[in-house]
């Protein structure tokens, strides 16, 4: 049996659906519009959503964006809209938002039943998998514990084994999304002859999946490297004014990509020089600017700054205006794979992983992370680093 939620502003289909829903053993709810079907959502965590499109007050997909962008919490939550719109470019737009399927209305409750059976079967699956793949993580740690107890050789024997298998998926996986993402921009391309626009529509859509896996597993393999100590840092007296004016620079196109701008305060500043390995520095600070960019309001802003402090670091925060975390979230946000609950941070385009390097390379650096943090007004995440004269 499941919990299943129906969400229609017309009566008679909703009562349809209860009834036959019912009959198949199911618990089934309510809602007479997204608004009113949110709210049961979060309240009541149904495993599955069957949503009209057309609603008033908040339609199908207004809801569905609204759950998967800022409730990553229910980001598994299976969804099904039921629509009198049955062109192809009402369905991509549905499933590109995150449904599960789109069926057509009026509804063949065979069929529905069909599917609705095979979506939860995959949800099942999916958090099977979860499960398995948290177990090995949690295996995985304890196995780097156990090492701890090694002699120095075998220590080296285990790290050698992992480094052989790291490079061994970074051919093995950037080859074939290479292949992937350079093919579909040749598509892209080619005017010999033109796509149609529902051609084009499909080739961005490879794009922009492949893009994203791509971004996901350098992710992970980067991780992956700092796990096992595979570089080498060279700490020197580093102008923190170029280090982040490099960092501004190489993540311009994803500010411009979710409208946002950028101030950097620190320019107007006296030069300032931390201890720091430049090229490590660097990476560290595009990735709080990754996150200020991609979990921004539309439009907002993300502020640089600097201070020193009174034990001899600078700080360097990285403020943007974005959605806030809950403060009982804030601390684990640097663990590996944390989404911060319900918040939604980290809830999309990623693993949580970047913020987690970003701690990593910090204290090898022999510095701090942290972060303050107020919902509905903002994130300002930072690190520190020693004064080079200290």
């Amino acid at each position: 049996m499941a919990k299943i939620l129906c969400i229609d502003d017309e009566a008679d289909i909703r009562n349809l659906l209860v009834e036959e829903l019912e009959e198949e053993g199911h618990e089934v709810s309510s809602a007479i519009n997204g608004k009113a079907g949110l709210a049961h959502i979060l309240q009541h965590n149904p495993d599955l959503v069957l949503c009209d499109v057309s609603m008033p007050v908040m339609n199908g997909y207004e809801l569905l964006k609204e759950l998967r962008t800022n409730y990553p919490a229910f980001s598994n939550t299976a969804f099904i809209f039921l629509s009198a719109n049955a062109n192809m470019k009402d369905i991509i737009a549905g499933l590109s938002l995150g449904a599960d399927d789109y069926m057509t209305k009026p509804v063949n409750l065979e069929l529905l039943t069909t599917k609705i059976n095979s979506v939860l079967r995959q949800v099942t699956r999916m958090n099977d998998q979860y499960e398995n793949d948290l177990n090995e993580v949690i295996a995985e740690r304890e196995h780097v514990q156990d090492a701890l107890m090694l002699t120095e050789q075998e220590l080296k024997n285990a790290n050698q084994v992992k480094s052989d298998f790291i490079n061994c998926m970074n051919h093995e996986l950037r080859t074939p999304l290479n292949h992937i993402i350079g093919f579909a921009e040749i598509l892209a391309m080619d005017k010999t002859p033109a796509l149609s626009p529902e051609q084009k529509e499909y080739v961005d859509h490879i794009l922009s999946g492949g893009k994203r896996l791509s971004y996901l597993v350098n992710e992970i393999l980067n991780l992956s490297e700092l796990d096992i100590a595979q570089f080498d840092l060279f700490l020197e007296t580093t102008n923190l004014s170029d280090v982040i004016k490099d960092s501004v620079d190489a993540s311009k196109s994803l500010a411009v990509q979710h409208n946002v701008t950028v101030q950097n305060e620190i320019e107007a500043k006296a030069p300032l020089s931390v201890m720091a390995d430049r090229s490590r520095l660097k990476q560290a600070l595009f990735n709080l600017l990754s996150n200020a960019f991609k979990f921004n309001n539309d439009g907002g802003t993300v502020t640089l700054s600097a201070e020193e402090t009174a034990d001899h670091f600078v700080r360097v925060s990285v403020q943007d205006t974005g959605v806030g975390i809950h403060k009982d979230k804030q601390q684990s946000v640097f663990a590996l794979f944390d989404r911060s609950g319900a918040d939604p941070l980290l809830a999309q385009d990623g693993m949580g992983i970047g913020l987690t390097v970003t701690r990593h390379l910090i204290e090898r650096m022999q510095g701090r992370v942290g972060l303050e943090s107020e919902v509905g007004v903002g994130s300002t995440f930072w690190i520190e680093l020693q004064l080079a004269h200290s």
